[in-house]
Parts: structure tokens; sequence; C-alpha cells
């Protein structure tokens, strides 16, 4: 069977069992299996498949169509212009989470700005690294409180030959010490914020990516307050905090933020759909 056969009942198959870009999704499987790039795809339509291709095929197939993430599948997401590796152990970045970067770009428009970063819940380390590939002189502390997130943070440190100016520790952020990490410019934080009760959560997100990077208590606000405050008695004078948050809780986390004395010019970022999505905060 040729390249221009499997690829088109492949994605028939995804098509009919509901996905919502099956064409793209079996291009990247397929390309990463047989080593090419998605234009090479379609420059070799004609190839033959051998045995062993076609049953690496199958199986990826197989796994996306249960539902599994392609990010996973390939262990690969891009995330403002860089790949990073990614696996069950780690949330998939996602767009939204660029506009921290994108913010943080604005607000220090030099290449050569000396910053302190902390990430809390860094898991792939995706903010946090990306950062520092943009700040030469930045360095970069990540926690997490699953060891096999801080795994994958430091994978990919290494891949981006970033470890010279970062590290990761396992943590729980409640626990970090003052005295060890105080003083730094900017805190970028992706909780947990999802309530344990949302019914809107998709299927497939709650079936494969991390329970315990998703939810949280409180209605999903348990970390969000925990972490503000924690922010709160990190940052130095006139550092900044960056915290991702849900689509629906703009007002009451703009109010958590405002009623934590040594924070002033609390401002919520939209994202691309129009949600507040991120809270902008800065020390007094």
């Amino acid at each position: 069977m040729i390249l221009k056969e499997v690829l088109e009942k492949s994605t028939v198959y995804l098509k009919q069992a509901g996905f919502q870009s099956p064409r793209l999704d079996c291009e990247l499987m397929f390309a990463h299996t047989l080593g090419l790039s998605r234009l090479d795809l379609y420059l070799k339509f004609d190839r033959l498949l051998s045995e062993d291709e076609k049953k690496q095929c199958r199986a990826l197939l197989k796994r996306r169509h249960q539902g599994e993430p392609v990010s996973y599948i390939l262990n690969k997401k891009e995330f403002f212009g860089l790949n990073f590796y990614v696996d069950e152990n780690v949330l998939i970045p996602r767009p939204e989470t660029e506009l921290i970067i994108e913010e943080i770009l604005q607000l220090y428009p030099k290449n050569e700005e000396i910053l302190k970063v902390l990430d809390f819940g860094c898991g792939s380390g995706c903010i946090g690294l990306s950062l520092m590939s943009h700040y030469s002189k930045a360095s970069l502390v990540g926690f997490d409180i699953s060891a096999k997130a801080i795994d994958v943070s430091i994978k990919n440190s290494e891949s981006l030959d970033l470890m010279g100016r970062s590290q990761f520790v396992v943590s729980d952020i409640e626990d970090l010490d003052v005295e060890a990490y105080n003083s730094v410019d900017i805190i970028v934080a992706n909780p947990p914020y999802i309530a344990e009760d949302d019914e809107n959560i998709c299927e497939n997100v709650k079936k494969f990516e991390p329970n315990e990077a998703l939810f949280s208590n409180e209605d999903g606000l348990a970390h969000i307050k925990s972490w503000l405050n924690k922010a709160a008695q990190l940052l130095k004078t006139e550092g900044y905090l960056f915290m991702e948050f849900g689509a629906t809780q703009g007002a009451i986390i703009l109010e958590l933020a405002n009623n934590i004395d040594v924070f002033n010019n609390a401002e919520l970022i939209k994202d691309y759909q129009k949600f507040d999505r991120i809270i902008k905060v800065q020390k007094k």
C-alpha cells in the first residue's frame, strides 16, 4: 500500500470517530514515524510503505483513536517557537499560556536584562525556559510537586542548552523557603485551577493529562490563593507576578490580588478568545 492510500484511509478513520483535525493528526503522526516533514509526505505520496512502517503507523493511529493527544504520542509540542519534550507527566502547553511570555517581553524589551525568575508549577518548563531563551543574562528556578515533571523540565533545559542558567526543584509552592528564594524580579505561574466537579472539562484531558496539575479544591481556587500569597513573599519591590487562571475566574482573582496589601497595579489580560486568562500584578 502506498503512502497516499494509508494517509487517506487513516484520515477517514479519525474523521468518522469525530476528531476535529483528523488530517493534521495523521500527517503529524506519519511524518514522525517515517522521518519525513509534512511537505515530504506529499512529495512522496507514491512511496510504498513496508510492513514494519505500516505497523508503526497503525500503532500510533490506534493510540490517537483512543483519545490520546498527538503531543503525547509524538512526545513533542511547540511553544513560543521552541520544541519541548512532553509526556503524560506534564500538561501539554497551550497557546494562551504564551501570553505570559508576550507580556514580559513588552515589559522588559532588552535581551540583556538581568532577571531572576521563578516558575511555579513548571511542568515541562515551557514558560520559564522560553524566557531564558530570550534573556541571555536571566536565571531561572522552576518548582513542581511532581518529581517526574521536574525530570521533564530538566530534559528540556538540557535540549535547549539552558542548564547553566536554570535549575529545577521538587517542592510544594507553600513549602518554599522565603530566605532561599526571595527578592526575585518575576514569578510566572500556571497553577491547577479547575474545580474538581467541573463538567465542562474535556474527557480526554481528564483521562490523559496529569490530574494533579489540573484540579484544585475550593472551586479551583485553592492553589491560586496559596500561590498569590507566596508570590507576595518572594517578589522584590516592583517585581511582577504573571499567573494563568480559568476563563470564569477573572473577577474573583482580581479581588484576591487587590486584597493582598503588598500588591498593586493588578491587571487582567485576555486570551485570544477574549476571556480573562492572565493576571499581572506588581509588588509595591
